[in-house]
């Protein structure tokens, strides 16, 4: 694995060139606490903000401005969020997606839309440890870094001084197999 320093996230020139470039899709995941959703609204503030769009499964977990994981609700949520995500890349916005997506089926869920819609995508994989700020407790935490999936030859990549794993466009098409 490659370590690079990345200071820089600024994608485009100016939003002329952003407006003429086609969508991009971003996949953040990680485990609850990784730090998915503070990287997400970093890159969206570094692109053009109106063009750019951060969706992530757990905006349907809301009720009456409080969140409440219902697990009986979350393929549906997921279906969801899979479906906007779609419709916003057809739109020819630039999305971000943050979900936890431990398996590598769960990342090819994103990648196949982009490919269908013929969008350029990265993958990037947060391993910090935060508190998260939905109280999943520690067990289920522990749990799910113990099945998360990580994808074949991903790069190092730091940014602000915190670790991310960057599976770059050109290694995905070209290196990973999904099966």
């Amino acid at each position: 694995m490659n370590a690079k320093q990345n200071n820089n996230i600024k994608h485009y020139n100016s939003e002329e060139e952003e407006i003429n470039m086609n969508p991009k899709l971003t996949v953040i995941r990680g485990v609850p606490g990784s730090g998915k959703t503070t990287l997400a609204k970093e890159i969206q503030n570094s692109y053009f903000i109106n063009r750019t769009i951060h969706i992530e499964t757990d905006m349907f977990h809301y009720e009456d401005g409080k969140y409440k994981f219902d697990g009986a609700k979350l393929g549906i949520y997921h279906k969801c969020t899979q479906i906007m995500v779609e419709s916003l890349l057809k739109q020819g916005f630039n999305v971000i997606v943050s979900n936890t997506s431990i398996t590598k089926e769960a990342v090819k869920q994103y990648t196949d839309i982009a490919d269908k819609l013929d969008c350029k995508y990265e993958i990037i994989c947060c391993l910090n440890t935060y508190e998260n700020v939905h109280n999943v407790p520690k067990a289920i935490v522990e749990r799910m870094q113990m099945n998360f999936e990580y994808l074949y030859n991903e790069e190092f990549y730091y940014h602000n001084g915190t670790i991310y794993i960057n599976a770059a466009l050109d290694v995905i098409r070209g290196n990973i197999k999904w099966t």
